[in-house]
């Protein structure tokens, strides 16, 4: 038989499914940027993936098999707006991988809506589900998955490293994890350089962000998820690394778990 009718038996190939992921990717951020690397980890190698990122989701106009809103980053008042709304109820499936910030002010009605459309949340931190999840079905807790791309380290220098906003400046990402796990005291005011440093320091502190005159709530919801219990802003408190270790521990099943869910809804 020769190669051109080979070629006609051939079983035709299944499309691949088209995946949007909705993200702050674009950002400098040192989160958003390990989270661009997370979740195509875990996606069905078959997936065809298009990110998109808060400012150009709006002028896309393709098939979205799968929409993921969110790469463990937190959504706030700002992002929930009614062409966001509009976006995931267009989707063919959705699923959401966020948490939130700046609580006061988001609307518990759009966050419902929001939650509702989805086929389900993989809530960042228990307070999310406490606060917004009442009534919904579709909602579990998978913690600040971000906690997998840092290994248990031992920190041996002993200069306190503080981190600031120079983390946006799209610094390579294992130089900066490799630095800031050299550290034994850090103090950071951006809250995944802080969860790496938990994995390495003896002690950690932090400067809470604000955005009129409100705090985050990320550092707080964070160290609860972990430690069971919050700690004062700028205080170094010394780091449980058994906690620690629990935590990630307890978040890598949650994973495993979202790898699957996503593989059975692209299925």
């Amino acid at each position: 038989m020769n190669a051109s009718l080979k070629t006609m038996d051939r079983p035709p190939e299944a499309e691949s499914p088209q995946v949007i992921v909705l993200s702050y990717n674009n950002v400098g951020n040192f989160g958003d940027r390990l989270g661009y690397h997370q979740i195509n980890q875990i996606l069905p190698p078959s997936s065809t993936v298009r990110h998109l990122n808060f400012t150009n989701f709006t002028q896309y106009d393709g098939t979205v098999d799968l929409l993921i809103l969110g790469i463990g980053n937190s959504l706030m008042k700002e992002l929930l707006t009614p062409d966001l709304i509009d976006f995931v109820r267009a989707a063919r499936k959705s699923v959401g991988i966020f948490g939130t910030q700046y609580r006061e002010r988001i609307d518990p009605e759009v966050f419902s809506t929001l939650i509702s459309l989805l086929n389900h949340w993989f809530a960042r931190h228990q307070i999310d589900l406490d606060l917004f999840g009442t009534g919904h079905q579709n909602t579990s807790w998978l913690g600040d998955w971000l906690v997998d791309s840092f290994p248990m380290a031992k920190a041996q220098e002993d200069k306190i490293l503080m981190i600031g906003n120079e983390i946006w400046q799209d610094l390579p990402l294992d130089r900066t994890i490799q630095r800031i796990q050299q550290h034994k005291k850090v103090l950071s005011s951006r809250v995944h350089p802080l969860l790496c440093a938990l994995t390495s320091a003896d002690q950690v502190a932090y400067t809470e962000q604000k955005h009129d005159g409100l705090d985050s709530g990320k550092f707080s919801s964070m160290l609860v998820d972990i430690f069971g219990k919050s700690a004062p802003e700028k205080l170094f408190f010394d780091v449980d690394r058994q906690a620690v270790t629990q935590y990630k521990e307890r978040v890598r099943v949650k994973i495993r778990h979202l790898e699957k869910f996503l593989a059975d809804l692209l299925r």
